[in-house]
């Protein structure tokens, strides 16, 4: 079987935001039959400034692109106001 992965670098700062990132767009990639296969810190820099990563996987080119022009994705993307 063939997957197709992105690899989305958050803008949030901090594990906490990016915790809230990623649960914001969790039911999205749930939608879209993805799934969370890899997260982590960027290298370099300040532990606390360096971009949150991570790796999503889906069954095919069509499922990735629906995820990423979805409506649900761009209003799950826009950070929240603490």
């Amino acid at each position: 079987m063939t997957f197709v992965y992105m690899v989305a670098r958050s803008r949030e700062q901090g594990s906490a935001d990016f915790d809230e990132y990623r649960t914001r767009t969790q039911p999205v990639v749930d939608a879209f039959q993805g799934k969370h296969v890899a997260s982590a810190r960027a290298q370099g820099g300040a532990a606390h400034k360096a971009p949150q990563m991570m790796v999503v996987r889906f069954g095919s080119i069509s499922q990735a692109r629906g995820f990423f022009e979805s409506d649900a994705y761009a209003a799950a993307r826009k950070p929240t106001t603490h």
